[in-house]
């Protein structure tokens, strides 16, 4: 697909993607991962790859969640940018 695509719509094409593993899609990439590390000749390359498609996918999506909303300015700080 070509122009401008949105992150939801990439997540959830790769979601997609890896649900026809029948497996949980964060389940299947550390499995993925760690058969990957265990390997004699790791390609490093697909290695960096699942681990930010897990990023992505998994903790990314848990960790931008939990810091919420980014605080207002407080008057101070407001003052301050206005009289530059």
């Amino acid at each position: 697909m070509m122009g401008p695509t949105t992150l939801a719509e990439i997540k959830s094409g790769l979601r997609a993607a890896l649900a026809r593993t029948g497996k949980d899609p964060i389940q299947w990439l550390e499995e993925r991962i760690a058969k990957l590390e265990k390997a004699t000749e790791p390609d490093r390359k697909e290695i960096e790859l699942l681990h930010g498609l897990h990023h992505v996918l998994g903790n990314g999506i848990k960790e931008n969640a939990k810091r919420g909303p980014k605080p207002r300015p407080t008057r101070a700080r407001r003052k301050s940018r206005a009289a530059r």
